[in-house]
Formats: structure tokens, C-alpha cells, sequence
């Protein structure tokens, strides 16, 4: 059993949620039963030690995560795909790396 807040490496689930069919893998962080701001530093932790493209699946009991990872992902300039309520916790999938920037049309 792998202790909450640990982040572990799930290879059979792809970032949508399905079975993976490439070498890709979700890091899943599990944060259930921590209180504010554990979850999101967790989450920063996890994010830090991946490359980009990697998906990050973030399990949280505490509401305020709710705020918390949506604040921290916009500021950050990440792009969270998925915000899921599963039996007691909440998922929150992260991809690491920037969302890219809408261009201007400068030259």
C-alpha cells in the first residue's frame, strides 16, 4: 500500500483516464485525508520531478483542494484537463509543463 502523498507511477492508465497504450505513464499523488496546503504542494513536488507531457492525477479529500489546485494550476500557467469527483475524494489531472500561449499576430 503505497502511504498517502506518495507519488507513484501508474503505467496501466493513460492521461484521459483509459488503459494506456503507449510507454506514457500518470503519476498519481495520493493526498487523501491531507489538510490545505499539503495536496497542492504535493502536487508542486510531483510536478517538478516529471518531464513535460507527463500527466499528474492529484487525489484529494480536503474541499479547499478544490480552489487550491485550480489557484496554483492558473498561476503556474498549467493545463488541467480533468476535475472528477470519485466516491470520498476528488481527482484533478495535470499535465506538466506550460499551456502554449495563443498567438497575437505580431510579427
Amino acid at each position: 500500500m503505497t502511504p498517502p502523498g506518495d507519488p507513484t507511477v501508474d503505467p496501466t492508465v493513460d492521461p484521459i483516464g483509459g488503459p494506456a497504450e503507449s510507454a506514457d505513464a500518470t503519476v498519481t499523488v495520493d493526498a487523501r485525508g491531507l489538510r490545505c496546503p499539503l495536496p497542492v504542494l504535493r502536487l508542486a513536488q510531483a510536478l517538478a520531478q516529471q518531464p513535460p507531457g507527463t500527466a499528474v492525477r492529484l487525489l484529494a479529500t480536503d474541499p479547499a483542494a478544490r480552489t487550491d489546485v485550480a489557484a496554483f494550476v492558473r498561476m503556474r500557467g498549467l493545463l488541467l484537463l480533468d476535475v472528477r469527483v470519485e466516491c470520498e475524494h476528488t481527482a484533478y489531472l495535470v499535465v506538466v509543463g506550460q499551456v502554449p500561449r495563443k498567438s497575437t499576430g505580431g510579427a
